[in-house]
């Protein structure tokens, strides 16, 4: 019986060693245990035979192969020590077979050096042969030291091209991170040379490890993983910006589910601002829906008001950026513009680029993966209990409402924790806010604030019913457009109240206000469609409200963050060094708008008889309601 060591038959089997263990652990293989390297001293051996059928014929071709290919590489001097050892083995082997006493090994060697005193055999030596010829055959009995067969390769040039077209590509092994088996792919290079004796699997090993690393990343792995583990690149000196200097900016999605008041189950996304020089998170918003350009502008109006106004912005080339009124400077009236904002576009899908990228990364796996309802990125690691659809994970989500409150205490923790970045110093993103500050942070009032975050759109026609905004899909007009007819304005609005939008003229000149005329008018079939709406929305709501009970793995992860944030330092603009930015233009055409918004109002409340907001809003909703009645009578 033939007994090998555990790597052999993971070879054989194109399996792991470890899984080789487990199966002998199931009593699937013959096995034993000997004298040797091992645990406890001891060695397993698996018996040949209780292989399956095709690992057997696959050790024989080996065996053979290998024999044929070690002999092939020596010298005469070399093949003439082999074949002397293999001379003694099998000598030992057949005296061992006639002789009928107990002590065979010491009755052999005491013959043997009986009959050649001019080269004594040791127990040692014959022992040694003897495992090396059962386990390798005439290979076995090869001196590998030294350089018998350093640089030789047994293997063809064209047998090798084959091989290797077929190893090297990016086909997505999960064991080998990337590529076909070695296994598989000899297989193939064997079905193209049928009438060729192949050498052995390890051959081909050991081609593989001869390959340059860089290049089996490249061919194995992809272009980005090439471009991440091998590619040099500048090393950047972040002593050489100060704080305000650079923000970074990126969008980002949770591994984690989270449910609104309507129970809709959904993953969060995050629009985050950092300062480059000292990684602090100036500002961020938190959203329920897939970013885009209003998201992307709250959340930097967000961070200005916060912390001033920056130098220069690191952005991707993301459409919700580089929209024409935001980061574009070939806009006249874009953000970047108006704010005098250098605007740099970032390598896509390079976090060394973009630090932001490696702080969503430290979110995710040093915060978020406590929580209940994280899933995690990979979903062949996904818990059993979070492979559902998403209208059945509701008593796993976690309410959107306790992850805004969780996700502002860790952002806060992570500003007040020491930071081990470069050029960080054992600093915190908070002191180091503070303490690189070089020149005075600029600022703006809130009149030319307003001005700068309001939405630009394109030149637009001015027709018979005034402008029509493509990004409202509403007509807007007013009397001082009238003498505009035929010529291009450009429109200017707030997200947030798109019941009037500021019309401006090519040179940038403020002309009026422009109301929609549809969210103007109260004729009776808006009336009714509104109410509809109203209506259905109010069903829609009692529907779909369910009970629900937070279940958090760790209870007391979210109340400890929101505790630890509530004490953390934040830099405070009243004792940092700022600057007034001084534009006399952008003020002018600020302060006219924003008279123009006050005499508006004014207007508003007059027409109104001065009540307040609530009460105009009360009797619109009375007089809607009276309406539906009179039209149902």
């Amino acid at each position: 019986m033939t007994w090998l060591p555990v790597s052999q038959v993971a070879e054989l089997l194109d399996k792991t060693q470890r899984a080789v263990r487990f199966n002998v652990s199931k009593n699937q293989y013959e096995h034993r245990y000997v004298n040797g390297v091992g645990r406890g001293g001891k060695q397993l051996q698996i018996a040949l035979e209780s292989l399956p059928e095709e690992a057997q014929a696959r050790y024989s071709g080996e065996r053979e192969t290998t024999n044929a290919e070690a002999l092939l590489s020596l010298t005469d001097a070399q093949r003439n020590v082999v074949f002397a050892k293999q001379t003694i083995v099998l000598s030992y082997q057949d005296f061992k077979a006639t002789y009928p006493k107990a002590d065979k090994m010491q009755a052999f060697l005491l013959q043997y050096n009986e009959q050649h005193p001019d080269k004594p055999l040791t127990k040692r030596q014959l022992n040694h042969w003897e495992t090396l010829y059962n386990r390798e055959g005439v290979a076995g009995m090869i001196d590998k030291r030294g350089t018998y067969n350093k640089g030789v390769s047994s293997i063809p040039d064209d047998v090798k091209q084959v091989f290797l077209a077929y190893w090297m590509q990016e086909k997505g092994n999960r064991r080998g991170g990337g590529g076909p088996s070695i296994a598989s792919c000899y297989r193939l290079t064997q079905m193209n040379f049928p009438d060729m004796q192949l050498p052995s699997i390890a051959a081909f090993q050991r081609l593989t490890q001869s390959i340059p690393y860089p290049a089996k990343v490249l061919a194995r792995q992809g272009k980005k993983a090439y471009a991440d583990k091998c590619e040099p690149f500048i090393r950047f000196d972040y002593r050489s910006i100060c704080t305000n200097e650079v923000w970074c900016a990126d969008n980002h999605v949770f591994d984690l589910w989270v449910k609104d008041d309507t129970g809709r189950v959904f993953r969060p996304w995050v629009v985050g601002w950092m300062d480059k020089r000292s990684r602090y998170i100036v500002g961020y918003l938190l959203i329920d829906h897939d970013p885009n350009a209003d998201a992307v502008l709250d959340a930097f109006a967000r961070s200005v008001f916060a912390y001033g106004i920056p130098e220069r912005v690191l952005l991707d080339n993301g459409a919700d950026y580089m929209v024409h009124d935001l980061f574009n400077r070939d806009f006249a009236l874009s953000l970047a513009n108006e704010m005098c904002l250098k605007v740099t576009n970032a390598t896509p899908y390079n976090a060394k680029a973009k630090l932001i990228e490696r702080f969503f990364n430290t979110l995710e796996y040093s915060y978020c993966i406590h929580l209940p309802s994280y899933f995690g990125a990979d979903p062949q690691r996904r818990p059993e209990r979070m492979k559902k659809a998403c209208d059945k994970l509701r008593d796993e989500a976690m309410p959107f409402d306790e992850f805004a409150e969780y996700l502002a205490a860790v952002i806060g923790q992570y500003n007040n924790t020491v930071h081990s970045g470069d050029a960080m110093e054992g600093m915190t993103p908070c002191q180091a806010f503070e303490k690189c500050i070089v020149r005075p942070i600029r600022i703006a009032d809130p009149v030319m604030l307003s001005m700068y975050f309001k939405r630009t759109s394109k030149l637009l026609s001015v027709g018979r019913n005034g402008v029509r905004v493509p990004e409202l899909q509403q007509y807007f007009d007013a009397e001082e457009l009238f003498p505009y007819q035929g010529k291009k304005v450009y429109v200017r609005y707030n997200t947030d109240d798109v019941r009037q939008v500021y019309c401006i003229t090519e040179d940038g000149e403020f002309i009026c206000m422009a109301e929609s005329t549809a969210l103007g008018s109260l004729n009776q079939e808006l009336t009714a469609q509104n109410m509809r709406r109203l209506n259905a929305q109010k069903k829609q709501r009692r529907k779909q409200v369910r009970e629900y009970i937070p279940d958090i793995a760790v209870p007391s992860i979210q109340q400890l963050a929101i505790e630890n944030g509530m004490s953390l330092d934040k830099p405070d603009l009243k004792v940092i060094p700022t600057m007034q930015t001084v534009n006399s233009t952008h003020h002018r055409k600020a302060k006219v708008i924003k008279e123009a918004e006050e005499r508006q109002e004014a207007e508003r409340e007059q027409a109104a008889g001065g009540k307040t907001q609530r009460e105009r809003d009360d009797a619109y909703f009375n007089f809607v309601t009276g309406g539906m009645e009179n039209v149902s009578g």
